[in-house]
């Protein structure tokens, strides 16, 4: 009985100290790791364009992306990733066109995702961002 209670009491201090959700989000979602195909859409263009989330040293989550639009190959950067809503995340790209924002949103098995971007602090409707992760080979 005294175990039980010592045992809750430690859990219901998790979570209301916040311990609970303050995992790096790679942590929570290790299923997201990966490389995904997908396309990219400017409102007027659509580009194909493969986006690779990682661990990086410290345990949080970050991305690279790469695509190729009608004059040169582009490849940029996704950091500052934070839970938005179940199975939802958003994050900040950069790369040589600027920086925005990126809202993304998982399917229930997490093998893909669809998104919305923008840049100056907004995302647009019209922008959008998918991704099919790739099936990895056994080692």
């Amino acid at each position: 009985m005294i175990r039980r209670t010592a045992v809750a009491l430690f859990c219901a201090g998790a979570l209301l100290s916040g311990c609970a959700t303050s995992l790096p989000l790679g942590e929570r979602y290790p299923e997201l790791l990966g490389e995904y195909r997908g396309h990219i859409s400017t409102g007027q263009e659509t580009y194909p364009v493969t986006t690779i989330l990682k661990l990086n040293a410290r345990g949080v989550l970050q991305g690279t992306y790469s695509l190729e639009d009608a004059t040169n190959k582009v490849s940029g950067i996704l950091h500052d990733f934070r839970n938005s809503r179940d199975r939802s995340v958003d994050c900040t790209w950069n790369d040589e066109y600027g920086v925005g924002i990126l809202k993304l949103t998982f399917s229930d098995d997490l093998l893909q995702f669809t998104g919305r971007w923008g840049d100056n602090g907004t995302v647009a409707r019209k922008c959008r961002w998918d991704g099919v992760r790739v099936p990895t080979s056994p080692r």
